[in-house]
């Protein structure tokens, strides 16, 4: 199994993330500002996750790096700041492989959205202006790196439990409008130990 590096391990999500990589025998780095709010892993590094010196220090010697980072209040630029850190972290350590969250509220132009969805993206960018910009620009600075990236896309997040059944496209829409953070965590995996998606930032939800 692989050595694999978690950012927002202390989130909701995150810590998921981060129990169902250990599930499944990989070796877990967290990257936390608060030491005592860290996971069950195998090592910690404390500090900000733009910091290209915390970077390189959690990044040495791993196989890929999967984030569970979401908006942060009081912190618009989160997702464009930590590509333009990340990325030149990774390829000059030779890291190949990053996972990430990204969101629903996303068009690309590829994209072939449901009518439905297409109304709910256009809320968001009056309603979640910041956000959506913010990873736009995100997904923009990985399509111009080296690194083999996969940029999920979901929407609605619950705490609901497991169903086991996702449902994940690369450009349409699926037919809910929700997934529950433990099925999304289970699918971040997924697209790491399967490679799925490469350089893509694929749409999922829970299957109806």
């Amino acid at each position: 199994m692989s050595t694999v590096t978690l950012l927002g391990a202390t989130g909701r999500t995150g810590r998921l993330v981060a129990a169902e990589l250990r599930r499944r025998g990989h070796a877990v780095v967290v990257v936390v500002r608060d030491a005592d709010r860290a996971p069950a892993a195998d090592r910690v590094v404390v500090g900000d996750v733009r910091d290209p010196a915390v970077l390189e220090q959690a990044v040495d010697g791993v196989d890929a790096v999967i984030s569970a980072l979401g908006p942060v209040k009081g912190e618009p630029h989160l997702h464009r700041d930590l590509a333009a850190a990340l990325v030149p972290v990774l390829e000059r350590q030779g890291v190949p492989r990053y996972v990430g969250v990204s969101g629903a509220g996303v068009t690309l132009a590829e994209d072939r959205k449901s009518r439905r969805d297409r109304a709910i993206s256009a809320v968001m960018v009056v309603v979640g202006r910041a956000t959506v910009a913010d990873k736009a620009a995100e997904i923009a600075a990985w399509a111009q790196s080296d690194v083999v990236w996969t940029l999920v896309r979901p929407p609605r997040l619950g705490d609901g439990p497991a169903t086991g059944r996702v449902e994940h496209h690369a450009h349409t829409s699926p037919r809910s409008t929700a997934i529950t953070r433990v099925d999304l965590a289970a699918f971040l995996v997924d697209c790491l130990e399967q490679d799925l998606y490469p350089r893509q930032a694929p749409l999922v939800a829970d299957r109806t």
